[in-house]
């Protein structure tokens, strides 16, 4: 895998600026542009380390009550169906 370039010399890449872009200007969105694109690879990072995250708890059943009072598991109201899709 090659390794990435450092946000700072993407940011300082050429791009096309208006011609009444201030010199400011330019310093502040490069500035900003670096810190997202340090943003976005932080994001990646955290999620590689979640999908290395081992196996958590069993998921306790969902209940609620019917009409009547009585109490259920959700779980129970699917048999063998592992699906359940719901329309707002």
């Amino acid at each position: 895998m090659n390794a990435l370039k450092l946000a700072i010399e993407l940011a300082a890449e050429p791009s096309k600026p208006y011609p009444t872009d201030s010199t400011g200007y330019r310093k502040a969105r490069t500035g900003l542009l670096v810190r997202e694109i340090e943003l976005r690879r932080d994001i990646e990072r955290v999620a590689a380390e979640r999908h290395t995250l081992p196996p958590g708890g069993e998921a306790r059943g969902c209940g609620s009550k019917d009409e009547n009072g009585i109490s259920f598991l959700m779980a129970d109201r699917f048999g063998e169906r592992d699906t359940m899709v719901t329309y707002f």
